[in-house]
């Protein structure tokens, strides 16, 4: 429900003839949010309040010349929120302002508010500054329709609103790549004007220690850097110390304060995660009286499941429950994250040493010694008046603290479970709430986790809710909320993060904010306006779901039929064919089109007059049409599908392969051979840097015919003898992407190509490996 009232017809037609804009009047012809994704109420506010009510009453235009007053605190936060807006209110000193704040009684709770607007002024009231705060973002929000100006005209109205969930969480990984205390301030505030109000900072892992521990400095001073996979990153040597160069880097203990005082002042609360007993390489491996290993070794640059775990010696509790005092001192949050996830038990089921200390602990198998480290640091916690959070492993190996709080992870069976025993629960399952995976097919996608059965599209993310079905409404009451999960593995950079987040934030803020009926198609029509405030806020988010995706057809006449969409049917898309730029003035796409070879495509779908996506850009001629990169390759299946960077060069963009790294293995299907007699190949290498177990064992690839190998290509299947076999000579001793070119037999038939690599002997257990991989395939 929208609100208590209907919309008064000939006010809205008046405000927004009912489209996702707040109320202007521009006078202009414009491509709105089309068919079943109009929005149904002329707010584009995001996530969606719990009741707006329209009113009768004269409309009325806010201005620059307004006033703000009120609650001090509140009024210099909405100055800061409105920064990048047109307006610049100033603070009031006549005692009448225009936009009041104030605390008064609602009834909604510490996070709610009420805003109204009618008679030419807009007052928010709230129990609290945290409610008031959330009234001011809705009225950012309000004031920044899509287009914008400095004069914005208002329908009488009163929105009364309060969160359906009191945890509303991101969670950043800083142990696998370092972003530094710029950007998380940035994501501080992003994540508030989302009124998220948890932010789990996941600050330790295998690849990186990022936190000051003063009692314990290697932990940042050795623990904090890596030197990359890769041999051109061995290659990349420092000339100060004459060794590779690492990356990395760590917070001082006074950024730390800083940093979580400025959360607080967005009115979140930082989470912090110091995961024990495994993914645990980092600190180990400086300190190895805490390990399983005995001798000091590098921080790892390797990806997946380490078998590295803390050991049972008295002095490694001692060591974690010091790390946890400074922790605590840090972080005023009644929460501390312990992880416990992914915990690989085969070194403590082949050591003696552990096998004794079991015995002096009553630890009865390997399976408890998971149960023992959460009871044991459970209870450390609670002495010190805080609560373990952990992942929903930690159910696992008998039983845990009544206090213990379960985020389910694997689905969601571990927040099931937990909940029916008691214990509350946060769920962040895979791959709904994980904003590692790809959010499209599309091309421009970044490294990440392509894999077409964990896509996360906006709507799969947007539809998801936290609470099971099979829950009594006791067991429901134990949900604490939900949280998105921004892994960075592979994310090498700031950009990538922000990609990989928005707008798919927008989604999650409203599935853990507004009511349970929320609907997608009213959300589709709001996120016009709010990728436009991301445009202000120099969000550098993903476009993918507005992407044009072209289906190109080669006809028989040496025409193209051409046709048109995104990802969620929204919006108009409109393009050209001569090769100029496209705008919101070029021809209208309605239905396929057939064109010539010499045209040349550029496309983007349009809201309102605003591109909402960078346009595709086509070449019709058959060169463009049949070449194919990996990305638009099928992959070999069986295995691990990711996208992974090349490690060449050291800084800026590089190439990024699409490939199962068990089955290095691609497929050009439908493939139209006529008149081709060339394929040119673009080929890369990259890292074997995966901690897969005895998986590696599986990675296949053909049997080589030189000491270099080859690039077989095969007809219609991928076994048998290949058409054709290309050296890879000159792949070995280069860097980065790589051209060869084979001449195809004359004559040759087929529906589909396929690529794989032989090579010599693949071991990466005795050392790092590599593998070849496919950027690209041209048919000429």
């Amino acid at each position: 429900m929208l609100g208590k009232t209907a919309c008064i017809i000939a006010l809205m037609v008046l405000a927004a003839g009912c489209t996702d804009q707040s109320v202007r009047d521009t006078g202009a012809e414009k491509d709105g949010v089309s068919g079943q994704h109009a929005s149904a109420h002329p707010l584009s506010v995001i996530p969606l309040p719990e009741d707006i009510a329209y009113e009768a009453g004269k409309p009325f235009q806010v201005t620059n010349a307004w006033r703000i007053g009120g609650h001090n605190e509140t009024v210099t936060a909405f100055k800061r929120i409105m920064e990048n807006s047109p307006f610049d209110f100033q603070p009031d000193t006549t005692d009448t302002p225009e936009i009041l704040f104030q605390l008064a009684e609602t009834g909604l709770g510490y996070e709610g508010y009420k805003l109204e607007a009618r008679d030419g002024k807009i007052t928010v009231e709230a129990d609290a500054a945290a409610g008031l705060y959330y009234g001011a973002v809705t009225l950012w929000q309000i004031l920044t329709p899509l287009n914008g100006t400095e004069v914005v005209t208002l329908t009488p109205m009163t929105i009364t609103d309060r969160p359906r969930f009191g945890w509303r969480g991101l969670m950043l990984d800083e142990g696998r790549h370092f972003q530094g205390e710029d950007f998380v301030k940035r994501m501080l505030d992003w994540m508030s004007l989302h009124k998220f109000n948890r932010f789990q900072w996941h600050l330790v892992d295998d690849q990186g220690w990022r936190l000051e521990i003063k009692k314990y400095p290697e932990l940042t001073a050795k623990g904090a850097w890596r030197v990359p996979a890769g041999a051109a990153s061995r290659a990349n040597i420092d000339p100060e110390t004459g060794e590779p160069k690492k990356i990395g880097g760590f917070y001082t203990q006074e950024q730390i304060r800083d940093i979580v005082a400025y959360a607080a002042e967005r009115h979140i609360m930082i989470i912090p995660e110091i995961g024990l007993p495994g993914h645990s390489q980092a600190p180990t491996a400086v300190y190895p009286q805490f390990g399983m290993f005995d001798a000091p070794r590098a921080v790892s640059a390797d990806w997946g499941i380490f078998k590295d775990t803390y050991n049972l010696e008295d002095h490694t509790f001692a060591y974690l429950e010091d790390v946890l005092r400074e922790v605590m001192d840090l972080f005023p949050s009644p929460y501390v994250h312990i992880g416990g996830d992914e915990v690989q038990k085969d070194l403590w089921a082949n050591d003696p040493r552990t096998q004794e200390l079991m015995a002096d602990k009553g630890i009865k198998d390997v399976e408890e010694i998971q149960s023992y480290f959460t009871r044991h640091f459970d209870g450390f916690l609670n002495e010190h008046g805080r609560t373990l959070i952990g992942w929903d492993e930690i159910l696992e190996g008998g039983d845990i603290h009544q206090s213990s709080i379960v985020m389910s992870w694997r689905g969601e069976a571990g927040g099931i479970e937990a909940a029916k025993e008691g214990h509350e629960v946060i769920m962040s399952p895979w791959p709904m709430m994980y904003l590692d995976m790809h959010q499209s097919l599309s091309t421009r996608e970044p490294t990440g986790r392509p894999d077409r059965t964990s896509l996360v599209p906006l709507k799969r993310l947007y539809d998801y809710d936290p609470v099971p079905n099979e829950l009594t409404p006791d067991q429901v009451a134990l949900i604490k909320g939900a949280q998105g999960n921004i892994w960075t593995e592979h994310m090498r950079t700031n950009d990538h993060v922000m990609h990989m987040t928005f707008p798919r934030a927008s989604a999650i803020a409203e599935t853990v904010w507004s009511r349970r009926d929320k609907d997608f198609d009213g959300f589709v029509g709001r996120l016009p306006a709010q990728l436009a405030r991301y445009d202000s806020l120099g969000i550098r988010y993903a476009d993918v779901a507005f992407e044009v995706q072209a289906d190109i057809v080669e006809l028989a006449d040496g025409q193209r039929q051409i046709t048109l969409s995104n990802q969620l049917a929204a919006g108009n898309i409109r393009y050209t064919l001569d090769g100029t730029e496209v705008t919101a003035d070029s021809d209208l796409y309605t239905a396929p089109v057939v064109v010539d070879a010499t045209d040349q495509l550029q496309a983007s779908t349009f809201v309102d007059g605003r591109m909402l996506s960078a346009p595709t850009e086509r070449g019709l001629d058959q060169i463009s049409v049949r070449t194919r990169t990996d990305d638009q390759l099928a992959v070999c299946e069986s295995g691990y599908h990711l996208k992974l960077d090349d490690d060449y060069p050291y800084t800026g963009p590089r190439a990024a392969f699409s490939l199962n790294i068990l089955n290095p293995c691609w497929i050009y299907k439908d493939v139209n051979l006529e008149g081709i007699r060339t394929v040119d190949l673009t080929v890369g290498t990259i890292p074997f840097n995966f901690q897969i177990g005895d998986d590696w064992k599986k990675v296949t690839f053909d049997q080589p015919q030189t000491e270099h190998g080859e690039l077989n290509i095969y007809a219609n299947q991928c076994t048998g003898a290949p058409v054709v076999s290309v050296s890879l000579a000159p792949v070995q001793s280069s860097f980065g992407l790589v051209d060869l070119s084979a001449e195809l037999p004359a004559g040759l038939a087929a529906e589909a190509l396929c690529f794989r690599f032989a090579r010599p002997a693949f071991d990466p257990a005795g050392g790092e490996e590599m593998l070849y991989t496919l950027d690209k395939v041209v048919l000429r």
